[in-house]
């Protein structure tokens, strides 16, 4: 919905004094981000990403092949991805093209959540 933005409104749904920061990543990073996000499911955690101008599908007849180091943390995918089809802006990418994406956060999610695209990715 178009329309003014007040700060109040602003602070109202990002209560927080976090910066947001935009980063490149590439598809790869892309990808395994989406599977970190979706590796708890169906528990709930928090961890689900909310995205914007992305669509993407997973498989929850798949065990999850997010593998994490002792403390939890993302390490790798080792066998068949969960997420599938994944779009931007309604268009399927070639993984191999180079293209990097920009994607906004919080450094919250680049240090305590520790998602790998965040953690790779590369600040303007």
């Amino acid at each position: 919905m178009a329309g003014k933005i007040a700060y109040s409104n602003v602070l109202s749904v990002f209560p927080f004094s976090n910066q947001l920061h935009i980063i490149q990543v590439k598809w790869q990073q892309l990808l395994d981000t989406l599977e970190f996000s979706v590796s708890m499911f169906p528990v709930e955690n928090g961890g689900f990403l909310q995205v914007s101008g992305l669509t993407f599908e997973f498989r929850t007849n798949i065990p999850s092949p997010v593998k994490r180091d002792e403390k939890g943390m993302f390490i790798g995918i080792e066998g068949d991805r969960r997420v599938q089809k994944v779009l931007i802006g309604g268009k399927s990418l070639d993984p191999e093209d180079g293209i990097r994406y920009r994607a906004s956060t919080i450094p919250y999610m680049t240090t305590v959540m520790a998602i790998p695209c965040l953690l790779l990715a590369k600040y303007w």
